[in-house]
């Protein structure tokens, strides 16, 4: 998740993480648990944080679970009909 621009655009994992990084900001939008974690993360950022300030106050410590929680969420998206 603190991947810089080179290594996100590695062109053998760019895919890959382009999808991911969707998957999860696509959970993050639409869980009330995300919600209030990107809420927090931004407000730290406003406030003056690093990125990476920002990350290890808000998701660092859960990101194990955000990362069970994102597959779970993908697995049960319903194609657009």
């Amino acid at each position: 998740m603190m991947l810089d621009a080179d290594g996100f655009m590695d062109p053998e994992r760019s895919l890959m993480h382009y999808s991911e990084s969707w998957a999860t900001v696509h959970y993050l939008c639409q869980s009330d648990g995300g919600k209030k974690l990107l809420v927090r993360y931004y407000d730290d950022l406003r406030a003056g944080k690093t990125q990476a300030q920002a990350f290890e106050d808000n998701l660092a410590k859960s990101v194990d679970k955000l990362e069970v929680d994102v597959k779970e969420y993908v697995r049960k998206l319903a194609p657009p009909k």
